[in-house]
């Protein structure tokens, strides 16, 4: 399932324009193994910026909402902890005002779950570096 997701995201998600080969020198990757997932919790606010990735689920005016944000997304936004879950709720498809997002939230019985990441990346030089290695010395071609 993981590599299914990787090539669709790579080549068939519509909201990327194609990637030149031109830039492929300055692209890296990086991927998130994410553990330790608490139980799902009432509070909205019971996470640490910069060490937890958060799920939420609510349901609004008869609609369930729902996303995730890892946990590097918020400190790199600069986002205190009531900004990420307006942005949160947003990326999942609530549509309110900023100021009703904590009633929205407790009348709409939401849950969050927070979980921790390690995050690992790599840039293209590293890759063509191991990828020459694969093909010289271990003799595998693809």
């Amino acid at each position: 399932m993981l590599c299914q997701l990787t090539v669709f995201s790579a080549f068939d998600d519509v909201r990327f324009s194609p990637i030149p080969a031109s830039l492929l020198p300055s692209l890296g990757a990086e991927i998130t193994l994410l553990t330790n997932f608490s139980q799902p919790t009432k509070d909205p606010l019971d996470w640490t910026l910069g060490k937890h990735g958060i799920r939420i689920s609510f349901t609004a005016h008869g609609r369930r909402y729902g996303s995730t944000y890892l946990p590097h997304v918020a400190t790199e936004q600069s986002w205190t902890k009531e900004e990420t879950l307006i942005s949160l709720m947003r990326k999942g498809g609530w549509s309110g005002s900023s100021r009703s997002w904590m009633s929205t939230w407790k009348d709409g019985r939401g849950e969050l779950v927070r979980y921790e990441g390690k995050a690992v990346g790599l840039e293209y030089a590293e890759w063509k570096e191991w990828r020459h290695w694969v093909e010289e010395d271990v003799g595998v071609r693809s």
